[in-house]
């Protein structure tokens, strides 16, 4: 398991973004914190809860070797955050206390792709926050290989453009 605290952006899969009773997506949430406008407000002792989460369609994160949840546009109201994170009703991995002021937390589950997670489990031990947002994150490999294909492709266009140019 990996955690990952700080503020960052990249391409990835949204599970949630709290902007309803239910979630924008096939994932079909549970929780006792306060969902709001955009946002959901959890306290210690709260639980954040998917199930149907194999409903989304991950896209290019599907067979990958593992699976990154991120908690994203965390506000604490206090220091040293501590939570758990399940997926598949597999052991809970917990994380180490953090205060990412407007950032975000990440776990990271070895061996299971993205498109086998049916369930998601969060618990908060201790601290008080908001979050604006659920997502699956590409591992950092799988992202600059999506790059470096990226950059193939614009590479191909240009050569083909030049060419058709030249005739």
């Amino acid at each position: 398991m990996m955690l990952t605290a700080g503020n960052a952006s990249a391409a990835f899969v949204l599970i949630d973004n709290f902007n309803g009773a239910s979630t924008d997506t096939a994932a079909v949430r549970s929780t006792t914190g306060a969902v709001g406008a955009g946002s959901i407000a959890l306290t210690a002792g709260d639980t954040l809860s998917y199930s149907n989460v194999n409903g989304i369609s991950f896209g290019g994160l599907a067979g990958i070797p593992s699976t990154t949840l991120r908690l994203n546009g965390i506000s604490p109201t206090g220091a040293g955050i501590v939570m758990t994170a399940s997926v598949n009703g597999g052991t809970a991995l917990n994380s180490n206390p953090f205060t990412p002021v407007g950032g975000f937390v990440e776990w990271t589950f070895a061996g299971i792709d993205p498109a086998t997670v049916t369930n998601i489990d969060f618990a908060v031990l201790v601290g008080d926050f908001t979050a604006n947002g659920v997502y699956a994150v590409p591992e950092p490999t799988t992202m600059a290989l999506i790059g470096l294909a990226g950059a193939g492709g614009a590479l191909g266009v240009r050569r083909r453009r030049k060419a058709a140019a030249a005739c």
